[in-house]
């Protein structure tokens, strides 16, 4: 109010504008977030071959979804980038990948689900994990953030994108994971870098044939709180067994 009445509907110097137009609409000496986020995006662009162009997706796709970029982004934008596209269609892809298959929900929440899965299957394997305090499926959930991109080779990455984008389904990656769980029960030094081209279509086979076997219930659960990022009233942390609806229970007897 003083320097409204000190200005008394007068025209500004040029030179006081930066100063005085902030003060008028209440924003000086505030702080935002969009300048720690702009150099979020661009320092996770920086290793990118169009350092500019990523930035402007991830921005764009993180401000049309409403999301606070994630380091993430950077990592799946890198194999579209290195088709060549056009910027638009780029966009597009990235946009469509990472809607279709990035989780929403935190890691701890997909790790979750897993660590469930694991012992809905395998209840023996699971208490080993457990009691040996091997974390694997916290490492599955880091594959899974990022479309399993810098854990492959670059070859097998491509394959891999050729078949999972023919998927229908945004939980076709956690179940790729959940495979590689699993194969790691008889074989503990299983490197997921290991993992040729000429393998992806029986895991991706194993995966849906995992997928079939978990209860729809679940299914539906995990599609609303990892994909959707919707919550539950009771946190999926709080399960020590899956839960599984009654209808389903009797389907299983």
């Amino acid at each position: 109010d003083i320097l409204k009445s000190i200005i008394k509907s007068n025209s500004l110097p040029d030179e006081l504008r930066p100063k005085v137009w902030p003060a008028l609409l209440g924003v000086h000496g505030k702080r935002s977030s969009f300048k720690r986020r702009k150099e979020l995006i661009l320092k996770s662009c920086e290793s990118l071959p169009i350092p500019e162009l990523a930035s402007s997706i991830i921005a764009e796709y993180s401000q049309s979804r409403g999301l606070i970029p994630k380091s993430q982004f950077a990592t799946i934008l890198s194999p579209l980038l290195s088709l060549g596209l056009d910027d638009d269609v780029t966009y597009n892809c990235f946009y469509s990948a990472v809607n279709k298959f990035h989780p929403r929900a935190d890691t701890e929440t997909v790790k979750c689900y897993l660590d469930l899965l694991v012992q809905y299957f395998d209840p023996e394997y699971a208490r080993s994990l457990q009691s040996n305090k091997l974390d694997y499926s916290h490492q599955a959930a880091v594959w899974i953030e990022s479309m399993f991109v810098s854990f492959l080779s670059d070859k097998t990455l491509l394959s891999f994108f050729d078949l999972i984008f023919q998927s229908t389904d945004g939980l076709v990656l956690l179940f790729i994971a959940l495979v590689c769980l699993m194969n790691r029960r008889d074989n503990p030094e299983l490197d997921i870098n290991d993992i040729q081209s000429d393998d992806l279509t029986d895991l991706i086979q194993l995966a849906y044939f995992y997928q079939e076997k978990t209860p729809f219930s679940f299914l539906q659960r995990m599609r609303d709180e990892i994909l959707k990022g919707k919550k539950n009233k009771t946190e999926i942390k709080d399960y020590l067994v899956l839960p599984i609806s009654a209808e389903q229970v009797v389907k299983v007897n």
